[in-house]
């Protein structure tokens, strides 16, 4: 059984527990993600960075992590608009390269950057994602396909659609020469 990383903490061992958060953070864990952010915010053990905090909470949130959502919203106000934007950017480049890799939860995350809550918003992306984890497979993301669906215009939701058969193509068949 891996360590608590709240346990580590109240035995006053900080080291260690960074040690656990950012294995767990790495791993897609969204815990670990919260904690490495929240260890970047304070700096606990690590030099106080903002960026990568927003960056590892951020990662949390758009997992549907409750308390990595509401440390974004606070940390949010306490940075520039463009430093959101990187963090966005990279956490984009970060779950598509994981969705590339296997990692089919991925898509979903990547549906949820688009949403109006993470900011720069792009309805028409998230449909795509949204309708590219529920074609392989991922049918959590039904609702919020079905949902952006309403939002669209028939015209963009035909071009997101269009995208979509693309991309899904393109990617089955790089998934079938693996």
């Amino acid at each position: 059984m891996e360590p608590d990383t709240g346990i580590l903490i109240r035995e006053g061992k900080l080291k260690e527990a960074v040690a656990e958060a950012t294995k767990q953070a790495e791993a897609g864990e969204p815990e670990g993600q919260y904690q490495l952010g929240l260890f970047y915010w304070h700096g606990m053990i690590l030099t106080q960075n903002y960026f990568e905090s927003m960056k590892w909470l951020t990662l949390a949130s758009l997992a549907d992590h409750k308390r990595a959502k509401a440390a974004r919203l606070i940390a949010i106000r306490s940075i520039e608009e463009a430093t959101v934007k990187k963090v966005i950017d990279w956490a984009r480049a970060r779950l598509l390269k994981q969705a590339n890799e296997g990692d089919e939860r991925a898509f979903q995350l990547l549906s949820a950057s688009f949403m109006p809550e993470f900011g720069f918003e792009n309805l028409s992306d998230a449909y795509f994602w949204s309708a590219i984890a529920v074609a392989i497979g991922q049918n959590e993301a039904r609702r919020r396909r079905d949902e952006l669906v309403k939002e669209l215009s028939a015209a963009e939701l035909a071009k997101a659609q269009d995208k979509t058969a693309i991309w899904y193509t393109k990617w089955k068949e790089t998934k079938a020469q693996q």
